[in-house]
């Protein structure tokens, strides 16, 4: 029985445990299935915000936000979007995540933009960070303020904090923090931090930091 008001489930247990949330949205197999109290939750698709506890989510696809729990103020689209993981659930907030896959692993991040097929599919606990294109910024798991734009840019750095990779390969395999690397393929190859890359293949194997390639 439910007091809450505004309620639209549609789908076998879609919202089946709603007993005080308000103007929620479920539509799918186990959509919402086990929110309770949380309030104005939209989530589309199959096991589509799954586990939410929280307030002002959206979750569209199959298994997007699936074990996110307060998650408040999330976006997830697209199959696995800020899923979480069965064992460690999603509890970061204003997280977006558009993209097959995006955020999948999240945990406790929070205010994250990731854009793109598998983009910061790993990250868990990393705040601010921008990853857009196919698997940009996809093993960032704890770092904070980078910004990863162009296919696979940033896609090794775990931890590495206020970097700034722009360009289809731009990074790829760099792990350092204070980056600046802008051009396709810049450092893909290199080592260290506090480096300026500017230019297609520019600083591509360099090693060390405080390098300055033009």
């Amino acid at each position: 029985t439910t007091t809450g008001f505004g309620l639209i489930a549609l789908g076998c247990n879609a919202a089946s445990s709603n007993t005080q949330g308000n103007a929620n949205i479920a539509l799918g197999y186990y959509a919402l299935r086990n929110n309770s109290t949380g309030s104005c939750n939209i989530a589309l698709g199959f096991s589509a915000g799954n586990n939410v506890t929280g307030a002002w989510t959206t979750f569209l696809g199959t298994s997007a936000g699936k074990y996110a729990t307060i998650a408040c103020h999330s976006i997830g689209i697209g199959c696995g979007a800020l899923a979480g993981t069965n064992t460690d659930a999603n509890t970061g907030c204003y997280n977006i995540a558009l993209g097959r896959d995006a955020g999948t692993k999240m945990q406790t991040g929070s205010d994250n933009i990731f854009l793109g097929r598998c983009a910061g599919h790993c990250n868990t606990s990393g705040n601010s960070n921008i990853a857009l294109g196919c698997r940009a910024g996809f093993s960032l798991s704890s770092g904070l303020a980078n910004n990863f734009l162009g296919l696979y840019a940033g896609y090794s750095n775990t931890t590495g904090n206020n970097n700034n990779f722009i360009g289809n390969l731009a990074g790829q395999y760099n792990t350092g923090s204070f980056s600046v690397i802008l051009g396709s393929s810049a450092g893909r190859c290199s080592t260290g931090g506090s480096n300026i890359f500017i230019g297609c293949l520019s600083g591509l194997e360099s090693t060390g930091g405080h390098n300055i390639f033009l």
